[in-house]
């Protein structure tokens, strides 16, 4: 109770804690009034990612951060599903998602086979490949995206997937860096009749690639930029076996030798978003010494 005649303590900041449904323990949000609401939203992200990481160092605290803090200020953060920033040098930081670091609930990537993890990123082989329980159904197929950010010039001389959702070589939603490049909207692929996909040449298969599509587009950017669109919408395929697939074609082993920095799956993105979260990326990417 505050007596007359007294003022009351200025309240400087509320610090709050919670748990999930999955019963994780969120981390303390410490909410400062005269502070803007960047400074809390964008370290309650990191502090949770770097409080999850096997032994984070210095130079990790400050590039998650930057880059939660970088994603937070252009409204992107919260667009993101999974994003999986490969730092920390080891299959267990890698398995990581930067949106959601937790144990339940948190679409962690699992690698199976010898995939090679260093501070470069993560990079597969020949009986390599990952997944995480990220599904088309989870996600809205008119407001869609993912991306990479490849380490390698190198185009892909196989028919091996650099990540996309499907079973099969006939019914998924992928990306092919190859020597005729695409994006694939399952069941409207190269071997199959059906209509339309993205397609684009690449004489450079490195940087960062995001593709996007809802109602009225796909399109394809490099280093955020376009590089190749669509106006024709060609639907949504719902495949039993959808769960993300990435490092191989569709978890068969087929060896891709990429070297990844980056992976992510989030909402739709516009022409601007792509070229502002290009940025951020590229800031993040370049703090760590493995830009392109």
């Amino acid at each position: 109770m505050v007596q007359l005649g007294t003022v009351p303590p200025i309240v400087t900041e509320i610090e709050a804690e919670t748990t999930d449904r999955f019963g994780n323990v969120l981390p303390t949000i410490i909410v400062k009034p005269d502070e803007p609401e960047i400074n809390w939203k964008s370290y309650d992200y990191a502090d949770a990612f770097l409080s999850k990481m096997t032994s984070p160092t210095t130079a990790d605290e400050i590039d998650i951060h930057q880059l939660t803090a970088d994603l937070t200020s252009i409204g992107a953060l919260s667009k993101f599903i999974w994003l999986a920033p490969y730092i920390g040098g080891n299959a267990a930081d890698h398995s990581l998602n930067l949106c959601y670091p937790y144990a339940k609930g948190g679409n962690k990537i699992r690698f199976v086979g010898s995939a090679v993890h260093n501070s470069d990123g993560v990079q597969g082989g020949t009986g390599v490949y990952a997944k995480n329980d990220l599904c088309l159904s989870q996600l809205n197929p008119e407001d869609f995206s993912m991306g990479l950010y490849s380490l390698d010039s190198a185009l892909t001389s196989v028919a091996v997937m650099e990540m996309g959702f499907g079973k099969d070589y006939g019914d998924f939603v992928g990306i092919y860096l190859g020597n005729n490049s695409y994006f694939g909207s399952s069941p409207f692929f190269s071997t199959r009749n059906y209509g339309n996909k993205v397609a684009f040449s690449l004489t450079d298969a490195s940087g960062q690639f995001d593709y996007v599509m809802n109602g009225s587009r796909r399109a394809v950017a490099r280093n955020g930029s376009i590089i190749a669109t669509s106006s024709t919408f060609v639907g949504w395929y719902e495949i039993a076996n959808d769960n993300l697939t990435f490092l191989s074609y569709l978890g068969d082993g087929t060896g891709n030798a990429r070297r990844i920095a980056m992976h992510y799956v989030g909402e739709h993105f516009s022409d601007t978003e792509i070229a502002d979260n290009y940025a951020a990326f590229q800031a993040f990417q370049t703090s760590r010494g493995r830009e392109v």
